[in-house]
């Protein structure tokens, strides 16, 4: 029987974080890395741990990513037809594959719109994605078709959030989700200059979609493009931020960011039965 996620982003979002935490809820950790693995070899070799961290909350999981790309970037088109690939290889049911590509569409689009409207990037050759942690991201843009810079890295952030949702038997229609999103504050040093957090892809991404946000709790960057964009993808149904009813919850999760900060660098991520308690 599907169960309800109910996710958490009260300190953002990034996909390595959510594919940490959904290991964390129980979806087997070998089949989630070995999928991720697969996907990233499209493009260039991979290694991929989980850890298992301590924390003041308890324990964590953290991955930890190391990635040699065979290129520094993909068209659009090109990235579509991978994450196809890739779809099939991990025989993804229909629901699960859905959200895949709406991921992946839904950062397309951001980078498309920030690099036609934002002032700084309408000058620059690419694009880039980034990690929750990464301090110095560069991104770059043609004005062709969009660039996915790291695309090594988006296409197994989507591909390791699709299959631990579908291992966990996660029910696509009854996604919750704890508004509001923190997005953090700061900059942004790109390769040409410096913008203030969030991104502009990501910005782009939180007024297409709605997305409730606030700035902080901490000056740098929280919630990035692909952490947007699999938010997006998720269709969720917003939730005031309050305590759980324990006796609702059938298991927890949090995936960590390689960033100490406090709060907690963390998303928490529970499943849910609704019929044992309700949220308002």
């Amino acid at each position: 029987m599907p169960t309800t996620l109910l996710i958490d982003p009260a300190m953002g979002m990034a996909g390595d974080m959510f594919s940490a935490a959904l290991i964390d809820l129980g979806a087997p950790e070998e089949t989630v890395i070995r999928a991720m693995l697969r996907t990233a070899q499209l493009l260039g070799e991979a290694s991929i741990q989980a850890l298992t961290i301590p924390t003041p909350e308890g324990s964590a999981r953290r991955l930890q990513i190391s990635l040699a790309a065979n290129h520094d970037h993909l068209h659009a088109s090109k990235a579509r037809t991978l994450l196809e690939k890739a779809i099939l290889t991990e025989k993804l049911d229909k629901p699960y594959a859905a959200f895949a590509r709406r991921a992946l569409d839904i950062l397309i689009e951001a980078e498309e719109h920030a690099h036609a409207h934002h002032p700084a990037l309408q000058s620059l050759t690419g694009h880039a994605h980034h990690h929750h942690d990464e301090p110095h991201p560069t991104h770059h843009h043609t004005h062709e078709e969009a660039t996915l810079h790291e695309a090594q890295d988006i296409l197994l952030d989507v591909m390791g959030a699709a299959v631990g949702l579908q291992v966990l038997d996660v029910d696509m229609n009854d996604i919750l989700c704890f508004m509001p999103v923190a997005v953090g504050g700061g900059v942004i040093t790109f390769s040409h200059g410096t913008l203030a957090a969030p991104a502009p892809a990501t910005e782009a991404i939180l007024k297409r979609h709605r997305i409730p946000q606030v700035a902080g709790p901490v000056d740098v960057e929280l919630l990035t493009p692909t952490g947007a964009a699999i938010l997006a993808a998720l269709h969720p149904i917003w939730r005031c931020r309050q305590p759980l009813p324990e006796e609702a919850i059938l298991a927890r999760g949090v995936g960590l960011g390689t960033r100490n900060l406090r709060p907690l660098n963390a998303i928490h991520l529970a499943l849910i039965d609704v019929t044992r308690g309700s949220l308002t």
